[in-house]
């Protein structure tokens, strides 16, 4: 390599400098390879040098999106409640649940465009926060374990929409399959349930309570893996019921 308008030959860091130029831009022209290989090679590394660039900014972007985006979606549901019965409870309007089924609604589309992304983006799993108000693990357990309330313990005739509960549900399931094939196992044993008590003093109708405790029998594999999703993220149940 020799400078470009002398024809001096180049020194180690100027052929440091003539390197870094060319992987990261197309070089500025006051240096040159000679030779035929040499001028090939050079051509090879601003090729390369270029996709990565290229390439770091197209992934790295939407990449930091998603993160954001995984917490807005557990922000949303921290402000819905926090914990499953204040969700429960905060949605009761003294006659139905029709303000919280407007936002399930929203939320069952975010949280299944969240878990296609995943599959796109699998590092955004590791992306950690330190709230647990904004930390989707936590706040996906209290979203659940409220639609499992709202399944079983609330009566039959004041429920909402069981095409709304169904799409939830079916949102949090094919999230949690996702993460299920490389990220989480389900815990050895089976997390404490939310109590009826709190739900039954805010004047929500319930179920016969025998329902509910069936219900959580047939749900004790999902709530072992909404634990060990919790319990991976770093957090204590005491975060999804006790906050």
């Amino acid at each position: 390599m020799v400078e470009a308008s002398t024809g001096k030959a180049a020194d180690f860091w100027e052929r440091v400098y003539f390197a870094g130029f060319t992987v990261f831009t197309l070089g500025v022209g006051d240096y040159r390879p000679l030779g035929d290989g040499w001028r090939f090679l050079t051509a090879l590394a601003s090729l390369n040098g270029l996709t990565a660039v290229t390439l770091a900014i197209t992934y790295l972007m939407p990449l930091v999106s998603a993160a954001v985006q995984k917490h807005q979606l557990a922000a949303t549901i921290d402000g819905l409640g926090a914990t499953p019965a204040n969700i429960v409870i905060r949605g009761w309007n003294g006659r139905d649940f029709r303000g919280l089924e407007l936002v399930l609604v929203g939320l069952s589309s975010t949280l299944t465009l969240h878990a296609e992304r995943h599959l796109a983006y699998p590092v955004v799993h590791f992306f950690h926060n330190r709230n647990p108000a904004t930390a989707l693990a936590p706040r996906l357990a209290a979203l659940d374990e409220a639609l499992t309330l709202l399944l079983h313990a609330v009566a039959s005739a004041n429920r909402p929409d069981p095409a709304v509960l169904a799409n939830a549900r079916s949102a949090v399931n094919q999230y949690l399959q996702k993460l299920r094939q490389d990220y989480i196992r389900p815990a050895r044993e089976v997390p404490p349930p939310s109590g009826l008590a709190t739900l039954e003093r805010a004047g929500v109708p319930l179920s016969d309570p025998a329902d509910y405790r069936r219900a959580l029998e047939d749900l004790r594999d999902r709530r072992r893996l909404l634990l060990g999703l919790v319990e991976q993220d770093g957090w204590p149940w005491q975060e999804v019921c006790d906050r």
